[in-house]
């Protein structure tokens, strides 16, 4: 018996359920694809694993389509599949998310940007505001705040 199977038995000695699985997804690049083929592709760019797999997790049961990055290297050579989101953390290992965002605006992509940080740095904000991102977001980020900035139905919200 696995540890957190013995863990839930201890607290539910006469449940026989399975404890709840995290899913690990940080491999799998196809998380919710099969679900809502309806929406164009979501690009996380997220160097945080808990972070960039919780919005992988809250998109894809919302039907939202997903990639992610961890680094800004990824995160530019990703932007090649045409995403029709980039939900961009600012603080990456080997850059500046500012520079995806540069790139995004400079070469006219059709892509919304939401830029999501927890620095107060004003000389970096202002920095992201000339560049005009679609929204900036303070972490932790609010659920229903990123759900009216993709776009989200109404009915999705209620999930």
């Amino acid at each position: 018996m696995t540890g957190n199977k013995q863990l839930t038995r201890k607290i539910f000695p006469s449940r026989s359920i399975d404890p709840p699985r995290i899913l690990d997804t940080s491999d799998n690049e196809d998380v919710g694809m099969q679900l809502s083929d309806h929406r164009d592709v979501t690009l996380i760019v997220e160097d945080d694993r808990l972070s960039r797999e919780g919005l992988r997790q809250l998109l894809a049961i919302l039907g939202y389509r997903t990639m992610t990055a961890r680094t800004l290297g990824e995160g530019l050579a990703k932007l090649a599949a045409a995403p029709k989101h980039v939900i961009l953390d600012l603080m990456l290992p080997d850059g500046n998310g500012i520079d995806l965002l540069r790139q995004v605006r400079e070469q006219g992509l059709p892509i919304k940007v939401l830029v999501t940080t927890c620095s107060d740095d004003q000389d970096l904000l202002a920095k992201v505001d000339r560049y005009q991102p679609d929204a900036l977001m303070r972490k932790p980020i609010d659920a229903r705040s990123l759900m009216d900035q993709l776009g989200c139905p109404d009915a999705a919200r209620s999930n």
